[in-house]
């Protein structure tokens, strides 16, 4: 079992900004971390996350009688265990999880995708695209779990378990609240990409531009490639922002770059770039996906006709406007609850 000096991430907290109190035992090491008291085992590091209905600091107690060997905290608490003292446990965690992960990030080349459609598309496409070329990819998203972005530690855990799985890559979706819970802090992306925006978890972000920052948040964690779609006024301005920031490589994607676009309920076809593309997938968004996916690896350097050669390979998303063949039948079914 791998054992994560306290002091280490206490200066990874530091090295971020963010300001620790601390009265640390020497030599004291944690073995895990965890959010969720009913889950700590021996010598965890136990992160007391407030929620919007719960407060991680009550459980703290119950994390302690399971063994907990210290506490991540925002105020001292009066109980026996050492404690790394934070103004926001959310910013600090991932950091926390990161190293007590081993860094996984650090040995995945991790793409993130951010937008209000397409993430799952995108992420799967990419994955199987990068498949085909040889290589082995993991994708973390809506059909695994509850939450489009899990909780930094399961986040990070996560990560290391697609590592310890062989794979080079995992393809992200990156939510607007992940993103302002701070689930993917700690974490370092070779590529961040942007699909699109439209009014949607408003009842979270209250407006527009909120939700646009919440987004944009994931182009300040990567010194990489960014690439962002151009199809409406928020995707221009954060290409616009990004050219003038200047931190990364900027791949802008329009769909005029869908090129002699052709469909029919037996798939589609395109060209991008001069190659010719047939694909399984349907209708003239997901063409301009497959271009997504196509510029990220163009931009992350790999060559055209490897790129358009993966592309053809990819297969529908389950439930994402996925052909259903009926057997003696001339119905077509198409079945989308995206």
């Amino acid at each position: 079992m791998k054992l994560t000096p306290l002091v280490e991430i206490a200066g990874l907290c530091d090295g971020a900004h963010i300001a620790v109190r601390k009265d640390l035992p020497e030599g004291l090491e944690v073995s895990g971390i965890c959010h969720d008291s009913r889950l700590v085992r021996e010598g965890d590091l136990f992160a007391c996350i407030s929620g919007a209905v719960h407060d991680g600091h009550v459980y703290a107690s119950d994390a302690m009688k399971q063994g907990a060997g210290a506490l991540l905290v925002e105020r001292h608490l009066d109980l026996d265990l050492p404690q790394l003292i934070v103004p926001n446990v959310r910013e600090a965690v991932g950091y926390a999880a990161s190293a007590v992960y081993g860094y996984p990030s650090t040995k995945l080349k991790v793409v993130g995708i951010t937008g209000t459609a397409g993430k799952t598309t995108v992420a799967h496409a990419l994955a199987e695209t990068l498949e085909a070329l040889g290589s082995s990819a993991g994708v973390l998203g809506t059909l695994e779990g509850n939450h489009t972005t899990p909780e930094a530690p399961d986040f990070q855990k996560a990560l290391s378990d697609m590592h310890d799985r062989d794979n080079e890559w995992a393809c992200v979706e990156v939510s607007s609240h992940g993103l302002d819970y701070g689930r993917v802090e700690g974490t370092e992306f070779a590529a961040a990409v942007f699909t699109n925006l439209s009014a949607e978890h408003l009842d979270f972000h209250l407006d527009m531009e909120s939700y646009f920052l919440a987004k944009r948040r994931l182009f300040e964690k990567t010194n990489g490639v960014a690439v962002v779609a151009v199809v409406d006024q928020w995707g221009e301005r954060l290409a616009n922002e990004l050219q003038e920031e200047r931190r990364q490589e900027l791949v802008v994607v329009k769909p005029s770059m869908v090129e002699s676009p052709a469909l029919d309920l037996a798939g589609s076809s395109f060209e991008w770039r001069g190659h010719k593309v047939n694909t399984p997938l349907l209708g003239l968004f997901n063409m301009f996906n497959l271009v997504v996916v196509a510029e990220t690896l163009k931009g992350l350097g790999v060559g055209d006709e490897i790129v358009a050669h993966g592309l053809r390979e990819v297969r529908p998303v389950k439930g994402r406007m996925e052909p259903l063949v009926v057997q003696g039948s001339d119905i077509s079914v198409v079945i989308d609850y995206s």
